[in-house]
């Protein structure tokens, strides 16, 4: 028996599924078969899933991290969630003390007049 693996319309490999006593023909055999076939697609559909935000998180880590100008990723609030290591440098200050700060407490005076 060959069951096809497939998520959202995607084939992505087939189970081969062979007896040498069993009919596996049989409409419970087959309904089991494709059962374990949709969650090994599924199991493999997430596994992908994972690599590519391990792939994103290393990209947006580099890119971070690299930066020459200080980076910071800001809540709607205004307090900052991360800075990069040229944010602190730029501040002069010890690396990370500028988490859980306002923005505002970061920038010069006279760069607070469009707040």
């Amino acid at each position: 028996m060959i069951v096809p693996l497939a998520t959202r319309g995607e084939r992505i490999g087939a189970i081969f599924l062979g007896s040498g006593g069993r009919a596996l023909h049989l409409d419970e055999w087959g309904a089991f078969v494709r059962t374990i076939g949709a969650q090994l697609a599924q199991a493999i559909s997430l596994s992908r899933v994972f690599a590519k935000l391990a792939s994103s998180e290393t990209r947006y880590r580099t890119l971070m991290e690299n930066a020459n100008d200080g980076v910071y990723v800001v809540s709607p609030q205004g307090t900052i969630l991360e800075a990069n290591a040229s944010a602190d440098e730029l501040h002069r200050v010890p690396r990370g003390a500028l988490i859980g700060r306002h923005i505002h407490e970061t920038l010069a005076p006279e760069s607070q007049q469009w707040s």
